[in-house]
């Protein structure tokens, strides 16, 4: 019984002696790495330059525009239940003197899922 007690104890001290030299090892390369990079920030913070951003000028379309008038921009669905499918159509009209393109249609949260043609 006290050889295994005794071959445990050695066993334990072989395993934490090793994890301790791999522990000095670890942070002896934590150490390199982190005044690497504190010399690249040095390098790099005398490198960057300040730049102004550029305004873009205002370009007005040329000839005609669409537009267009919502027939209704709201809607009451009143009490709905738990599980209820309810559906509304927007409808609007093309008041511009141009094709209206929709591209896409997002709406302004995500409790509603639009389905647009």
């Amino acid at each position: 019984m006290k050889t295994i007690a005794l071959k445990a104890f050695v066993l334990a001290m072989l395993i934490s002696g090793i994890t301790a030299c791999n522990d000095s090892a670890s942070e002896k390369k934590i150490a390199a790495l982190e005044s690497r990079l504190a010399e690249m920030e040095k390098t790099n913070s005398t490198e960057a330059t300040a730049t102004t951003p550029v305004k873009a000028p205002d370009v007005k379309p040329e000839g005609p525009i669409p537009a267009f008038e919502w027939a209704s921009t709201e809607h009451d669905f009143g009490t709905i239940n738990e599980n209820d499918v309810v559906t509304h159509t927007y409808t609007f009209k093309n008041t511009g003197e141009s094709p209206l393109i929709i591209e896409g249609v997002r709406p302004s949260c995500g409790c509603t899922a639009p389905n647009w043609t």
